[in-house]
């Protein structure tokens, strides 16, 4: 694809592109998240007098669903629910939501990445929300009643930016940015019935 072109070209001064250059170029597209395989094959062409290069490159699916959890006899059971899209055309576009469900702990998360290839200055943009919910109120397990300072529900929600520069071979700079917010719900006092609600 363009795409791949565009990033193996990158850095290339007139027609020439230095062996170094091309290994750095191979490397940052084999690191790619969209990129599941890619082999490369190189030979000489008579007529071109040069070097010609080939790659089968192998994306991973378009959709891709994950389940999970974790079983305990304490109360942090969980289920685990991961989707990720992948679109790979002039740009490379990854969609990512991870959601964990459970009596004391649950979160959400989504994600969206865009990759710009360049043959001077590749970037990507990734921006993300988080939301996360403690239920110590409801922390207990067997025989265990409740303790009076764990009448508390906790959230913590943000949202980020990041923005990334490839660095020479193996590094890359990010700048990133975010805002946040958190929040307590809470009993007054340490008399709680059934059907009382948190403040």
């Amino acid at each position: 694809t363009r795409h791949i072109e565009d990033l193996l070209l990158m850095n290339m001064k007139g027609k020439e592109l230095t062996l170094d250059k091309l290994r750095s170029n191979y490397m940052n597209i084999a690191a790619m998240p969209s990129i599941k395989s890619i082999e490369p094959t190189a030979y000489y062409n008579s007529f071109l007098d040069s070097y010609v290069l080939d790659l089968n490159v192998k994306t991973k699916n378009i959709l891709q669903a994950s389940v999970g959890g974790m079983l305990s006899t304490d109360p942090i059971s969980n289920l685990y629910v991961g989707l990720e899209y992948n679109l790979f055309h002039r740009y490379n576009y990854t969609i990512r939501s991870n959601n964990y469900m459970g009596r004391y702990y649950s979160s959400a998360n989504l994600s969206y990445r865009m990759d710009f290839p360049s043959k001077v200055l590749p970037f990507y943009i990734d921006a993300q929300i988080n939301y996360n919910r403690w239920n110590y109120f409801r922390n207990r397990s067997g025989l265990f009643e409740y303790s009076a300072n764990n009448y508390i529900i906790q959230y913590e929600n943000n949202a980020q930016l990041r923005i990334g520069i490839p660095i020479g071979r193996r590094g890359k700079l990010v700048f990133k940015s975010g805002v946040g917010d958190t929040k307590s719900e809470y009993f007054n006092n340490d008399y709680i019935l059934s059907t009382d609600t948190n403040d």
